[in-house]
């Protein structure tokens, strides 16, 4: 999980930045630099070293290194996560293994570059610092002045590779991490499954990436195509090829690029990120009366304007690394399809948090907002302070105890669940404390959702609870039960 730069957060804790130093001969960029002495230089700790990303890519940049690349490529559209933070990818010119990487931008940093994002082709040098998220090697961006649009120029031609060569443990996987790379006549051969992916060569998953929130390509499987090109990506401990446009799925023609209008740097509400817009009720003055059962059992369809009423809140109020608050809500009486979790827009946050009137754990509320689907997580979006009313103290409802395999991704209870208090009982932990997560006996997540920015649980391997108490929740394609205090973890 990503810590705030923001104040709401840092309110809770104060979080210091760390730089490490580079001590190779690379030349250093110096009186050159576009954000020399701005306010930026905090955030990325000086001028940077001047180095290639083959330097990056082959290990010999040091992590968490302030750099420069001069000349690189845009191979890549920008697209851009539920937070509206930017994504690119970049080569050297010359293109070949290690040549590639993927660049991130600052959500308040892509609004201020706007219409001066880089675009397919255009040649860049950038101030970055060089992280690895998540195993993904990447370039972070923390000032508009820190990307410069020198010309145009042309994007590298892709490696051919094949399918079984950068797989997830292929022999070449790692070398075009990053990189744009071609398979030629590839086939897929298992179909798209939930989350826009589908297989090819019995090898390769293939992600619809660059074309969400826009429905991706669903090829049949059997559709073979001239050749498959995109760039090399890694997510959820996975090599993925992500197509960039319907252009890079040569000799097929099922695919359909995605509406260009739903720019989430702009806010306009044509995209289905809920942090854009401004759903703050039906615009006809008409919102549906709605149970949580009958949203969660599908009554409701995603977008409609619903009231829901009398419902207890049955977690804390959390924020995000944009002030952005959630907590979850349930009907009284519990059970299967029973609770949701609430979205609040930072500046409503702001609002309640100033007024003393964020909701508490065990208050009875009415919450109106818009039902959406985010990222397949269903929640109520929260968009004007008087859209939230406390009208009591009500009693949580009992966690309901289910199996961990039940509720885990995949299992038969975990869409049930969603969104609900439950508790496992009698588990071991089966996996080691990463970025806040930890696995249990049956495969199911526990993730420190309530505890960022303050440390979460980190029990060791093979630790055992009698129970697990939290909210089901799901992200990054997982289901992931979220304990919201430690009195919910007993040994």
């Amino acid at each position: 999980m990503t810590l705030s730069r923001s104040p709401l957060l840092l309110a809770l804790a104060a979080l210091a930045p760390a730089c490490s130093t580079f001590s190779d001969t690379s030349e250093s960029a110096g009186s050159d630099s576009t954000a020399s002495g701005s306010a930026t230089d905090s955030d990325t700790g000086g001028p940077g070293e001047t180095v290639t990303i083959y330097d990056i890519q082959q290990g010999k940049v040091p992590v968490d290194l302030v750099v420069q690349l001069k000349n690189v490529i845009a191979t890549s559209p920008v697209y851009f996560d539920k937070n509206k933070k930017a994504f690119f990818f970049v080569a050297e010119a010359a293109g070949g293994p290690f040549s590639g990487i993927q660049v991130y931008i600052y959500d308040d940093v892509a609004v201020e570059l706007g219409a001066g994002l880089p675009k397919m082709g255009d040649t860049l040098s950038l101030r970055a610092t060089y992280t690895e998220f998540f195993e993904l090697s990447q370039l972070t961006v923390s000032a508009a002045s820190d990307v410069t649009i020198t010309g145009p120029g042309t994007i590298p031609a892709p490696s051919v590779v094949t399918a079984a060569e950068i797989t997830t443990k292929g022999a070449k996987a790692e070398d075009y991490e990053g990189c744009l790379v071609q398979i030629v006549d590839a086939e897929v051969t298992a179909p798209v499954v939930e989350f826009g992916e589908f297989e090819v060569d019995d090898a390769l998953k293939v992600d619809d990436l660059f074309f969400v929130p826009s429905p991706g390509p669903k090829p049949a499987v059997g559709t073979t195509f001239t050749a498959l090109v995109g760039q090399m990506t890694y997510s959820f401990e996975e090599f993925k090829l992500a197509p960039r446009t319907c252009a890079d799925y040569q000799g097929w023609d099922g695919c359909e690029d995605p509406d260009p209008t739903g720019d989430p740097t702009t806010g306009d509400p044509t995209t289905d990120d809920p942090t854009t817009g401004d759903p703050t009720g039906d615009p006809t003055g008409e919102n549906v009366a709605a149970t949580i059962y009958d949203i969660q059992m599908g009554m409701h369809a995603p977008g409609t304007y619903v009231d829901v009423t009398n419902v207890v809140v049955t977690s804390p109020f959390v924020t995000n690394d944009k002030d952005a608050g959630y907590f979850f809500i349930a009907e009284a009486p519990g059970g299967e399809y029973s609770g949701i979790q609430v979205y609040v827009y930072a500046d409503i946050a702001a609002e309640l948090l100033a007024a003393d009137k964020l909701p508490k754990l065990g208050d009875r509320v009415d919450v109106s907002g818009q039902y959406t689907e985010f990222f397949d997580f269903s929640q109520i979006t929260l968009a004007k302070t008087n859209n939230l009313a406390v009208t009591g103290a009500g009693t949580i409802p009992a966690a309901d105890v289910v199996a961990p395999a039940d509720i885990a991704t995949g299992g038969p209870k975990a869409e049930n669940y969603e969104g609900c208090l439950v508790e496992v009982k009698d588990v071991t932990v089966t996996s080691p404390v990463e970025f806040g997560e930890f696995s249990v006996t049956g495969g199911l997540r526990v993730d420190d959702f309530f505890f960022v920015p303050n440390p979460g649980p980190k029990p060791a391997m093979g630790a055992a609870f009698s129970s697990i108490t939290g909210l089901l929740g799901y992200s990054f394609e997982e289901f992931k039960l979220y304990p919201r205090d430690f009195a919910d973890l007993v040994d």
